[in-house]
């Protein structure tokens, strides 16, 4: 059987980010092991495929999608800078365009949706009254 168990140590090498934050998306990934060990994957790749997972979305909750910072706000108010990532889902962040050129089983990729052709972003925030869904 294989072991694609990552911890949130092991994420931390990639994006920083809280391990409380960490462990549920960790769960959200965890929920495609069967269709890695379906797929044959390795179990280190498959490790490497989740780890990325989690960064992708810790990177897209952390920046809205936005896409890196290239700069800060000064506390005089000078705003943020952001470079530009196209599209949104899978492609949303540098952790994302590693995933989709990895994953040949679908498996990881599968998570942030597709539609056709066009790929569409994971929902990463809280619905409620007045919340778009």
């Amino acid at each position: 059987m294989a072991d694609y168990t990552i911890t949130a140590a092991e994420v931390a090498a990639f994006i920083a980010t809280p391990a409380e934050s960490t462990a549920a998306y960790i769960a959200v990934v965890d929920e495609v092991d069967p269709c890695l060990e379906g797929a044959g994957v390795e179990d280190e790749r498959g490790k490497t495929l989740k780890r990325l997972a989690v960064a992708h979305m810790i990177f897209l909750t952390q920046n809205s999608g936005r896409g890196a910072v290239t700069s800060e706000a000064a506390p005089s108010g000078a705003s943020r800078g952001f470079a530009a990532w196209s599209g949104r889902g899978i492609s949303g962040s540098p952790f994302g365009s590693m995933i989709d050129g990895l994953d040949a089983s679908g498996c990881i990729t599968g998570i942030f949706g597709n539609i056709g052709s066009e790929r569409v972003g994971m929902f990463l925030g809280a619905v409620g009254p007045g919340r778009a869904r």
